[in-house]
């Protein structure tokens, strides 16, 4: 009795989530300008026929943003339908260091830099770059040193030009004027 009882309440439930499930019948992505429907797909691993669950979308989500090509992802599901949408980071359009005259030394830091033309631009890798910078300029005497930004935005083409002005000062300098 107990064996016939254990096997309907397996059955039962085994169905119920099976009723349940819900399946992804589209998906429509919005917002991309630059990156095509087909390749943030590609990169969320969503596909038409997975069953969808709060797993799956968060696990899209962060590869999604691992790609570093998006400022906003939103992911919506109804009606079997999955529509994700959003913001492309800008790319870089053209990026210009200048205060550095020496010309290894500018290289070296360029090799060195995570954000590069023709990389999409991100506040986070910026702030990481400048970082950088400055503990490269440290490491070689410039110990006063400041990285001055600016930052100029196309929004018809989705890029941005980037300046990193260094202002070097170096402490061989301040101790020969008495400072």
């Amino acid at each position: 009795m107990i064996r016939i009882l254990l096997k309907t309440l397996i059955l039962y439930f085994s169905l119920t989530t099976i009723l349940f499930s819900q399946i992804i019948n589209s998906i429509d992505v919005t917002g991309n300008k630059r990156i095509s429907k087909e390749s943030i797909i590609v990169f969320s691993e969503l596909n038409i026929g997975n069953e969808y669950s709060e797993n799956l979308i968060n696990n899209s989500l962060k590869r999604l943003y691992e790609t570093n090509f998006f400022e906003d992802i939103n992911i919506t599901f109804n009606d079997n339908k999955l529509s994700i949408n959003v913001i492309e980071n800008p790319i870089i359009e053209k990026l210009e260091l200048v205060g550095i005259k020496k010309k290894s030394f500018l290289e070296f830091i360029q090799d060195n830099i995570y954000l590069k033309e023709r990389v999409s631009f991100n506040e986070f890798y910026l702030n990481k770059d400048i970082n950088l910078i400055q503990n490269i300029l440290k490491t070689n005497g410039y110990y006063f040193s400041t990285i001055q930004t600016s930052l100029i935005k196309n929004d018809d083409l989705n890029s941005v030009k980037l300046k990193l002005d260094a202002n070097l000062v170096s402490s061989k300098w301040l101790t020969r004027s008495g400072g």
